[in-house]
């Protein structure tokens, strides 16, 4: 069976576990001239740090990503703890490639060290090798039967050797390329750290600017709504005096466990009291005037209503500085009147009158 660069492989892993077959192994070796062959291995550790440099350009590319994604942060306010995580992973993973650079270096001066020893002791350990080895096994165990072959292979080590020289040269071009991609690697770190604390930097006005919007916001939030409900309160005055209803008492809003935006004490042309009861929205859909319509006729409701000294019976309105056309479906559905700037667009399907429920204690 031919001696493949699987096997060889195979076979360098079990001297990294047998320090004395690596002594015995070494031992032999240094009884052949030239010394044994190490550049297939050193051109295996320059491939593994070109694929570090490789990787380490993939993080800047990732990091590019990032930037571009920081400055649409005033658009997507939401998804900025998942940006930062993603910077924070891709810095921890460039500190990770740089730490794995070195430890590499340090492996690769102790495989060094290990190649020798096995070299050692590669003669003396090659019966012993055929009880471990998985995919070296049949060789090993035709090992005495094809001694010829073996003295082959010896032989094209020898030829190896001869051309150790040669590649002893190649090697050391290697080793300085290694060194300068180790520079540029640690130059590059220190251009990231600068971009990451530029980008820190940003995030951090950024949240200040969201913050000082999110104040503004409210506080118009809080004068539209005052706006609205004063507006209602004089739309709604016009309306119900033009009906024939008399204002005894100054209008008022509730404030308890379901607010009323504008409460109306009337007397109709007959002199009987009722109260219009009015929700106040800044735009009247189909879905504010379904939920009003169902807290009126509900009786806990009515009974807060009681406690508080709106008796009933009511004049159910939804007033709207914009009005829907679902609002109105909603309306004529549900018999609630719905007024506009503009005055009265629907009226109420009659008065509302409380259903029997027990008043609530004072």
């Amino acid at each position: 069976m031919a001696f493949t660069d699987e096997h060889y492989h195979d076979f360098i892993r079990l001297l990294y576990a047998h320090p004395e077959w690596r002594a015995d192994l070494r031992r032999l070796l240094l009884e052949l001239d030239p010394p044994f062959d190490l550049s297939k291995t050193l051109q295996e550790l320059s491939e593994a740090t070109k694929a570090l440099a490789e990787a380490q350009s993939r993080g800047e590319e990732r990091i590019d990503r990032i930037e571009a994604a920081i400055e649409k942060l005033a658009e997507a306010q939401a998804h900025t703890d998942m940006r930062i995580k993603e910077l924070i992973e891709a810095q921890a993973r460039t500190e990770q490639s740089v730490k794995e650079l070195a430890q590499a270096q340090a492996r690769t001066e102790e495989r060094m060290g290990r190649l020798e020893t096995a070299v050692e002791k590669l003669a003396e350990a090659q019966a012993r090798t055929e009880e471990r080895v998985g995919r070296l096994e049949i060789v090993v165990e035709r090992l005495a039967e094809a001694q010829a072959r073996t003295e082959e292979r010896v032989g094209r080590l020898e030829i190896a050797v001869e051309k150790l020289a040669e590649a002893q040269v190649r090697t050391e071009e290697r080793v300085g390329r290694l060194e300068i991609a180790v520079e540029k690697l640690a130059e590059a770190q220190v251009r990231t750290e600068e971009r990451v604390g530029r980008l820190e930097i940003a995030v951090d006005d950024l949240a200040k600017k969201q913050e000082r919007t999110n104040l503004e916001l409210r506080r118009l939030s809080d004068r539209v709504g005052v706006s609205v409900e004063e507006e209602a309160e004089s739309v709604m005055q016009v309306v119900l005096e033009d009906k024939g209803y008399r204002l005894v008492d100054a209008p008022f809003n509730l404030r308890m466990n379901g607010e009323v935006d504008v409460v109306l004490p009337l007397q109709d042309v007959e002199g009987r009291s009722l109260w219009a009861v009015v929700e106040a929205k800044t735009r009247l859909g189909y879905r504010t005037v379904e939920t009003w319509s169902q807290r009126m006729r509900s009786s806990g409701f009515q009974a807060r209503l009681q406690k508080h000294g709106v008796e009933g019976p009511y004049l159910v309105y939804a007033y709207g500085m914009r009005v829907d056309v679902s609002a109105q479906r909603a309306a004529k559905k549900f018999g609630v009147g719905l007024v506009s700037s503009q005055g009265e667009i629907i009226a109420p399907q009659g008065v509302l009158h409380p259903t029997q429920t027990k008043k609530m204690p004072n």
